[in-house]
């Protein structure tokens, strides 16, 4: 049995923000010295435990490839002892060969599995290989009928970039590459995600279901809008057996894959069918309140589970394909803007209270958090109101409140009142 080593991870993550003392116990938390962000690891975390980073500054916040390539990363992580690292997101092959070199343990599924899995075309024959239920593909064979509407998709896509929606009778012609683009039907209704954790010793568990939120243009999704957790019960329980039995076979089709990590699978629900999307295997907006928050999966620690499968540390067995109990109704919101967009203020990051008319800040201090009704937490990056060159997330909301209506998709009050609100003071003069 391999011991436990020193890990570090980036505060740019967030999930750490939501660790107790337990689970933070050997992990140290990096930062960019100076920025806002220092300031509020400062507040919150043991100071043997942070680790500040020299040699970087931008406005909107660093990549994770500048935090690796652009500060004193390998020397403070070598003056700490610290011989883990883990991964926001994606990796690729330049971040694994620093690693290599460096005698870095990164925690992450490997880029080439990431990549495959990421592969629409891949994925999408994985699907038809397990017999997983998924919209019907169109090939270069099929005829396009003038009376449906078509997901086309760029195979290495992220999100909705790379994605259109094509009607062939009211839409310009499009010339599709059908080698490197997916084609299916469109079909409408309520997009859904879970995560299914998985070790390479086959044990797995599932997070609760979860509400896709987005933005709409002419009636088909437009941009990502945050995420809203739901109960347990929202679905009629037909249609929970039928999500738990694509969900078995997914995770049949992820241990023949030979997957280890945490998938997060996309998909809708269309007449209380379930039709399953994509793949994304990596940390992604809904891991910090899966991390934080026990109820929200089938597993009893979910993010010592994910640290055990990178560092060979056998977990303890489970294998649990069934839906968590749970009626936690919170959620995530980003608050997204457009390249050029001149901000005007940097706002705290910390905990923030919604009382009659008024939002005010409360507290650099994550223990707040909890402690009132109406409470929320407001998490950015910004270091300064330099222009930004591109499309970024000014800020992120996280609440155990609902943000979104959670049959239709959209900001409820509290929501459009929050976001109507932190854009302006972001942007105001």
């Amino acid at each position: 049995m391999n011991k436990k080593q020193k890990m570090a991870l980036w505060l740019n993550m967030i999930e750490p923000i939501f660790l107790d003392k337990q689970n933070l116990a050997g992990c140290y938390i990096f930062v960019v010295k100076k920025s806002v962000l220092a300031d509020f690891a400062a507040k919150n975390y043991p100071a043997e435990k942070l680790i500040f980073l020299n040699g970087l500054e931008t406005a909107a916040g660093p990549s994770f490839h500048d935090i690796v390539f652009k500060t004193d990363l390998v020397s403070q992580l070598k003056q700490e002892g610290i011989k883990c690292l883990v991964i926001p997101h994606r990796s690729s092959e330049e971040i694994e060969r620093w690693a290599k070199s460096n005698k870095i343990r990164l925690v992450v599924t490997p880029w080439k599995k990431q990549q495959q899995l990421e592969d629409k075309k891949y994925f999408d024959r994985l699907l038809k290989k397990f017999k997983i239920e998924s919209p019907r593909t169109v090939s270069a064979k099929d005829r396009l009928d003038n009376c449906k509407t078509y997901v086309v998709q760029e195979k290495n896509s992220f999100g909705m970039f790379g994605t259109k929606f094509y009607q062939p009778d009211k839409s310009p012609k499009l010339d599709i590459d059908y080698k490197n683009t997916l084609v299916r039907e469109f079909l409408p209704g309520p997009s859904a995600g879970i995560s299914i954790f998985i070790d390479a010793d086959g044990n797995y568990f599932l997070s609760g279901l979860r509400r896709q939120c987005f933005t709409y243009k002419n009636g088909f999704p437009e941009t990502f809008l945050g995420i809203q957790w739901l109960p347990d019960n929202f679905f009629p329980e037909s249609t929970n057996k039928k999500i738990g039995l694509e969900i078995k076979k997914l995770i049949d089709s992820l241990l023949y894959s030979k997957f280890s990590g945490v998938a997060n699978i996309d998909f809708l629900i269309h007449e209380g069918n379930p039709y399953v999307l994509e793949c994304n295997p990596r940390l992604s907006s809904a891991t910090p309140q899966i991390f934080s928050l026990a109820e929200l999966t089938s597993g009893k620690n979910a993010w010592q589970f994910f640290l055990n499968t990178f560092q060979k540390i056998p977990n303890r067995g489970i294998k649990d394909n069934k839906l968590p109990r749970h009626n936690f109704s919170g959620s995530l919101l980003d608050i997204d803007v457009p390249a050029k967009t001149p901000i005007r203020k940097i706002l705290p990051v910390g905990v923030y209270e919604a009382g009659g008319r008024k939002i005010k800040f409360v507290s650099e201090d994550m223990r707040f958090f909890t402690s009132g009704k109406n409470r929320f937490f407001l998490f950015h990056e910004l270091s300064d109101t330099r222009v930004i060159d591109r499309d970024f997330t000014l800020a992120t909301l996280i609440s155990n409140l609902p943000l979104f209506n959670m049959k239709s998709g959209s900001l409820n009050h509290l929501g459009k009142k929050l976001y109507d609100y932190f854009k302006k003071e972001f942007l105001r003069n």
